[in-house]
């Protein structure tokens, strides 16, 4: 804001606003702060001068005029005051915005970086979870084979004949373990079943 003088001796100057420093915004408030204060200090000042003046205007005709004349120049700089005040206020309010500005512009990255983080956490839950099944799926499958082959080995192939025999088969007793035992060691002699009965009916007779 640009205000002019009412000095007659700076008439048609212009009276332009404090210009601040380039600085950071907290730095600035503090500054305007402090200038105001003085400001206001400097204010009381000037009351309390004009109030010492105003007792004075009584003393004489002639120091009533200066006195006067002086109380004129001093409410011109009260007024002056007040408007260098509202502007810093203004300035103040501007630098405050500023601050909050950038306090919502990094709780909002912070927001997003926390967001993003939450995803990534998840997309690696979801990428072990499928892991785990898939790694539970081959423990079952292996163990589902190797179930199988222990029934397999259970089984056995024997060179007697076209016979199949099983562990079942072999603990087997009465005819069919003589059956079987004929079948293997029969080849070996000369008689049978009917010759092995002869022979004893041989034996009998000797006896």
């Amino acid at each position: 804001m640009v205000f002019e003088h009412k000095d007659e001796e700076k008439r048609g100057e212009k009276e332009s606003v404090p210009t601040v420093p380039t600085v950071s915004p907290t730095d600035k408030i503090k500054e305007l702060e402090e200038r105001k204060a003085a400001i206001a200090r400097k204010k009381k000042e000037l009351e309390d001068k004009e109030l010492d003046l105003n007792n004075k205007k009584e003393e004489s005709y002639s120091k009533r005029k200066k006195a006067e004349a002086k109380v004129n120049k001093i409410g011109e700089k009260k007024r002056k005051s007040v408007i260098d005040i509202f502007n810093i206020d203004e300035l103040l309010a501007q630098e405050k915005k500023k601050v909050e500005e950038e306090r919502a512009r990094k709780e909002q990255e912070e927001e997003e970086e926390r967001a993003r983080k939450e995803q990534e956490e998840e997309e690696k839950r979801a990428i072990k979870d499928k892991q785990e099944k898939v790694v539970s799926k081959l423990k079952r499958t292996q163990s589902e084979g190797n179930l199988l082959d222990s029934i397999k080995g259970g089984i056995q192939l024997k060179d007697t004949n076209t016979e199949v025999v099983t562990p079942e088969k072999e603990n087997e007793g009465g005819w069919g373990s003589l059956h079987r035992m004929i079948k293997e060691k029969g080849h070996r002699r000369s008689g049978s079943l009917g010759s092995l009965e002869n022979k004893g009916s041989d034996d009998e007779w000797e006896g």
